[in-house]
């Protein structure tokens, strides 16, 4: 089991893993990196029920652990006036795993995210994310806690599922929670945005300051004219005055990795 002082270092070590890593990236197709971020200053935020992994922040996978003295404590502070039977069903509600996984379920309806990277040069990225090497990845610099808009957290990677002292705050059992992912998608090294927004949407844009756009990476499969085009109008506007580095991928002809090279 994940004990409270165990939870609270996986938090801290992501926190200071994320302020060592300062740009993000984020993968995407050639039209929404283009017109609806780079242009439009909108990162699009969605709800981890439509992400493509079943498994990411599934309600099942965590298992708060309460001991009894937790469940009378719970109940003590309802007041003294349950009737033994009503404390009886509340008891059993609340060592009950589905209604548990019924309650985290309606709670993860609250969260909304946007997935990043640490890396700009990982080939399955750009495969699946990046419309088969035709996108764009952006670089941003963001402060870690964003104007109250969203928060950066590292996702860590696992090849089990530990159960969680009932005991830890709701909020950094989120927290892990809604970072942990299993170990078959560690070349991801994702790090997400994770914020609070209008439950009944599943998806969400929440607009950003340009001045946090660092670099713009193409695709080796972007042809030099789109490319050309592209930084062109980036140049006739505000965003000329960011010094955005621009860069593109290419073929390492010695090796099945990807080379970023400067346009």
């Amino acid at each position: 089991m994940l004990s409270k002082t165990e939870i609270e270092t996986i938090i801290r070590e992501n926190f200071f893993d994320i302020l060592r890593n300062e740009t993000v990236y984020k993968y995407e197709s050639f039209e929404t990196a283009f017109d609806k971020i780079i242009l439009g200053n909108t990162l699009m935020f969605a709800k981890p029920s439509t992400f493509n992994d079943p498994f990411d922040c599934n309600e099942y996978l965590l298992k708060p652990q309460l001991t009894d003295e937790m469940v009378e404590k719970a109940l003590d502070s309802l007041g003294e006036n349950l009737s033994a039977e009503y404390r009886s069903r509340l008891k059993n509600n609340l060592k009950d795993p589905e209604r548990i996984a019924s309650i985290l379920r309606e709670e993860k309806e609250q969260f909304k995210m946007t997935c990043f990277s640490r890396i700009s040069d990982e080939t399955l990225m750009w495969s699946h994310y990046a419309e088969k090497h035709s996108g764009i990845c952006i670089g941003f610099k963001f402060p870690i806690d964003y104007q109250e808009k969203f928060i950066l957290c590292g996702v860590r990677y696992e090849n089990e599922v530990k159960p969680i002292d009932g005991a830890t705050d709701f909020l950094r059992t989120s927290l892990y929670w809604l970072t942990t992912k299993s170990k078959r998608w560690d070349y991801e090294n994702e790090v997400r945005a994770i914020t609070k927004t209008i439950p009944e949407k599943d998806r969400q844009t929440i607009e950003f300051d340009k001045k946090h756009i660092t670099e713009i990476i193409f695709g080796c499969n972007v042809s030099e004219t789109k490319i050309d085009e592209s930084i062109k109008k980036i140049n006739q506007t505000e965003l000329s005055r960011n010094g955005i580095e621009f860069n593109r991928m290419i073929i390492d002809k010695n090796s099945f990795l990807l080379k970023k090279i400067p346009v």
